[in-house]
């Protein structure tokens, strides 16, 4: 899969975790959070996106900012 499609999976899988969650028992709780973490695990995808896309010399500064916010 390309950089282009796994971040999409990504970000699919946080929203669908993020609106099941609420609804429901226990397990539609953790099933929830289960997808989120799934989510958050493509983050070295997103580095690398950013490592294309950005030129080298704000490549440092925005990498930072962007973990700064997880």
């Amino acid at each position: 899969m390309g950089k282009k499609k796994m971040m999409v999976l990504s970000m699919a899988l946080v929203l669908v975790g993020s609106l099941i969650g609420p609804w429901g028992g226990i397990t539609t709780v953790i099933i929830g959070r289960a997808l989120q973490g799934l989510g958050t695990a493509l983050v070295p995808v997103a580095m690398s996106v950013m490592r294309d896309e950005l030129p080298g010399h704000r490549m440092s500064g925005e990498l930072s900012h962007s973990l700064a916010q997880l």
